[in-house]
């Protein structure tokens, strides 16, 4: 539930710095830098297959979260299974047991 609350809040957040409420010098790009950084944890990574359907009508939040979260699983060593994305695309992602932890 505190990942779903943290993640509503940052599509709130998300969307007022597209509309230009937050400098991308200033609280824009402190504000996202650690987004990134929460979102290519363990934990996010493996809750987000969850949870990406409470944003469905978020489609460039969402969007944004599998591509960073992609770069991120991509990085990893390890055996590939299928990532199902919020417009069932099917993409190939590495690595199982980092995840699970």
């Amino acid at each position: 539930m505190a990942v779903l609350r943290y993640l509503n809040l940052c599509s709130e957040e998300f969307y007022l710095k597209k509309q230009g409420y937050f400098s991308e010098y200033g609280i824009g790009g402190i504000w996202e830098e650690v987004l990134q950084d929460n979102l290519s944890t363990p934990l996010f990574v493996r809750e987000w297959e969850n949870l990406r359907v409470e944003f469905k009508f978020d489609k460039e939040f969402t969007d944004y979260v599998d591509s960073v979260q992609r770069k991120v699983i991509e990085s990893l060593p390890a055996k590939t299974i299928n990532l199902t994305l919020t417009n069932n695309e099917q993409i190939p992602v590495k690595q199982i047991d980092e995840l699970s932890k």
